[in-house]
């Protein structure tokens, strides 16, 4: 019998297709971009047009899906990827069934289920907790779990009591991940 090294190493040897994810997420960023543009063209002038980063937010995936039942504000969801001299200075929110608001690549704050956020509010920002280098977990829930018109998810405790709960199985998941993965160099 094999042991679990030589098994887990034959399941997880994988082959990535770097240029062919490249190529896609290209693709990906460059739909939403023209959604954007199309639809909430204001918004769009505050983004960088050249950073794809911006246009790969998975929020934004789930806006244009019309999956929501609930009409999720896109300025919450690119709020940290505008610069800071750009941001709106107030707009509508939504906050997950704890009570937390995520404002897209900034961070996230306690307060009621909609608010008007306000730019210069003094509630500090809760920390986007990371793995590794490359993965980051945020610690709300996201608006497809709690938003959907077909099927939405109850939660047990908050995302970051189950992050905390976790962080220590999914640092040793990525990590076997990350060691057995071969890439196409």
């Amino acid at each position: 019998m094999k042991n679990l090294k030589n098994i887990t190493n034959e399941i997880l040897c994988l082959k990535i297709d770097i240029d062919l994810i490249q190529a896609n997420q290209i693709e990906l960023a460059d739909t939403i971009r023209l959604l954007l543009y199309e639809h909430y063209p204001a918004c769009f002038e505050r983004l960088s047009y050249e950073d794809d980063r911006t246009f790969l937010e998975p929020a934004l995936f789930y806006v244009f899906s019309e999956k929501s039942s609930i009409n999720i504000s896109v300025d919450q969801i690119v709020y940290g990827y505008i610069d800071s001299d750009k941001r709106p200075s107030s707009f509508a929110s939504l906050s997950d069934p704890f009570g937390e608001v995520y404002l897209g690549n900034h961070g996230s704050f306690s307060d009621n289920p909609v608010v008007e956020y306000v730019q210069k509010l003094q509630t500090p920002l809760k920390k986007i907790i990371r793995i590794a280098d490359t993965i980051q977990l945020n610690c709300h829930a996201p608006f497809i779990l709690y938003t959907d018109k077909v099927d939405t998810t109850k939660f047990a405790e908050p995302v970051l009591e189950t992050v905390i709960k976790y962080k220590g199985p999914l640092e040793a998941a990525f990590y076997i991940l990350q060691n057995n993965t071969n890439s196409k160099s």
